[in-house]
């Protein structure tokens, strides 16, 4: 986690010439020296204050050394407290001969949300935010961006939206709890209820099953697929066109 200064990531041939080595080093917060060799377990985080800052499940480092595994390398880790950490990834990938000129494929993703919808979309992620906000251009939707669910639960007091896109670990206020709290409130002022979809990395049945339970009326995983987004914001807008037609 770097919140001054850089990551850079560099690419090289393993220094034996057998494969590919991947170092990613940032300027961030370190990691104790006593953490490091459970780093790569599942669930684990190097301080438990971390998750509530920066987010993240304990998962990322564990699917990194499951992925590097099975591509027959490996991944460790280099960190000092304070001063920054140099994550290094090494790949048994052969060196591949004289590249050839091929012909461009280019997925036709079409868009299938009519009506010009008026999103509004709740991620704590600055990127996350740019990839829903050009992720849904296309539809020529208005988006109303924000960062946590309280700000999600007023901005929806103020406007009216189409469809809300919802992250669910947020600071301030989690996405089920915003979720709930939007419910509660069209319940007892008698207001038109607004379709809410989670936008989440966190998407196991039972975990999908609390959402749903929350009042949410679908989900997407991510890293977002366009085409199983814009389904799902179709599948749910038109659910709350045939409940208002009802």
């Amino acid at each position: 986690f770097t919140l001054n200064g850089a990551v850079a990531v560099r690419f090289a041939s393993a220094e034996d010439g057998s494969g590919l080595r991947i170092d990613v080093a940032d300027t961030g917060i370190g990691i104790a020296a006593e953490m490091q060799p459970r780093l790569f377990d599942k669930f684990v985080q190097a301080d438990s204050s971390t998750t509530r800052q920066f987010g993240g499940s304990g998962l990322g480092l564990a699917i990194c050394r499951e992925l590097a595994t099975l591509m027959g390398g490996g991944i460790a880790v280099q960190s000092r407290e304070g001063q920054g950490s140099t994550f290094t990834v090494v790949l048994a990938i052969p060196r591949g001969g004289e590249m050839t000129k091929a012909a461009a494929v280019v997925e036709d993703v079409q868009p299938k949300v009519s009506n010009r919808p008026r999103v509004l979309a709740a991620d704590d992620n600055p990127t996350n935010q740019k990839v829903i906000a050009a992720v849904l251009a296309p539809l020529g939707a208005e988006v109303e961006l924000v960062a946590d669910g309280a700000a999600c639960v007023e901005a929806w007091k103020r406007g009216r939206h189409d469809i809300i896109l919802m992250d669910i670990h947020m600071p301030v206020m989690d996405g089920v709890e915003a979720a709930q709290t939007i419910r509660a409130l069209e319940r007892a002022e008698g207001r038109r209820r607004t379709p809410i979809v989670a936008v989440t990395a966190n998407a196991l049945a039972h975990q999908v099953e609390g959402y749903l339970a929350a009042g949410m009326d679908g989900h997407v995983a991510k890293p977002i697929e366009v085409t199983k987004l814009y389904a799902a914001i179709e599948a749910a807008m038109t659910a709350a066109r045939l409940a208002d037609a009802a």
